[in-house]
């Protein structure tokens, strides 16, 4: 993606003539773009393990949206991009308070908007073209306002306005409430027992989310709310700090999957097809430990 963006930069910054100041201007621009691209870019290590995980993931999204009668769980791919954007931007701000002792709040929300809203921008674009061209209307035209402000989680859960086929955007709305949030937290609970703070956090959510459930809640309101669903991004940064603190926690943690061999991606296949769909069954609203096809804890 960095790639991408810096061939894209480079190219906005060698067209047109324009007078000598504007073309040094514009690579002056350039330089500052790539150099925020590319910062701390060799902070983490590539990890062959996270591009499986990110398959995986994906496999299970396109199977629950495909079929969803045969893969009811597949909503759980989603969950693990959330566990790995927790974990691994946790790790990135991790490393840079430990050589700083601070975080650059400008640089990192630049560096998320220029690899998350280019793209993003492109396909509201293409939506708003599609909407006109077909039948224009207010309620079309306020579900891309609210997937450009990533609000289309509280949308879901609070049923704001119309989704017009933009209601997967509510896990970009997750990500990015999480990346506007957590910076600022990470670096007040830092050195306060920052582990002890976010399992507190996710205790906390898992609480709530409980409460709501027993106490009659929709079911897309804990499961699009932040305050309802953002244990998974949590539970990613408890990992990312629990590594940090002892190393050695990966080497266990891969040599127990090598003896697994093949369990994990036999049984994610199995939960995937499992009659566990969020709505309708109490795993997603009191933890993985609960049977999936139990109907009794349906919300």
């Amino acid at each position: 993606m960095a790639r991408t963006l810096e061939a894209a930069l480079q190219l906005w910054s060698s067209l047109g003539g324009g007078s000598k100041q504007t073309s040094q201007k514009k690579d002056c621009h350039y330089q500052r773009l790539v150099a925020l691209l590319h910062v701390r870019a060799n902070d983490l290590k590539y990890e062959p393990a996270f591009d499986g995980l990110r398959a995986l993931a994906i496999i299970f999204v396109f199977l629950v949206h495909a079929w969803e009668s045969a893969f009811p769980g597949g909503w759980a791919g989603v969950d693990i991009f959330f566990v790995l954007s927790g974990y691994l931007i946790t790790t990135l701000l991790t490393n840079e308070l430990s050589e700083t002792g601070t975080i650059d709040y400008r640089n990192f929300y630049i560096r998320r908007v220029l690899r998350l809203w280019p793209a993003f921008a492109v396909f509201l674009l293409v939506v708003v073209l599609e909407m006109s061209v077909r039948a224009p209307n207010i309620w079309s035209f306020g579900a891309v306002g609210l997937s450009a402000v990533y609000l289309m989680n509280w949308n879901r859960a609070f049923v704001w306005w119309s989704q017009h086929n933009l209601g997967h955007t509510w896990s970009l709305a997750m990500e990015e409430q999480f990346y506007l949030l957590w910076p600022v937290l990470l670096v007040f609970i830092f050195s306060r027992r920052a582990i002890c703070c976010v399992l507190a956090m996710i205790i906390a959510m898992v609480t709530w989310r409980c409460f709501l459930a027993l106490d009659g809640a929709d079911p897309e309101r804990t499961y699009n709310g932040f305050d309802t669903h953002g244990d998974a991004l949590l539970i990613g940064c408890l990992l990312a700090l629990l590594v940090r603190r002892n190393p050695d926690l990966t080497i266990k943690i891969e040599r127990d999957v090598a003896r697994c061999e093949r369990w994990p991606l036999s049984n994610s296949f199995a939960f995937a097809s499992s009659k566990c769909s969020y709505a309708d069954c109490g795993t997603f609203y009191y933890g993985f430990a609960i049977g999936c096809n139990d109907s009794k804890f349906a919300a």
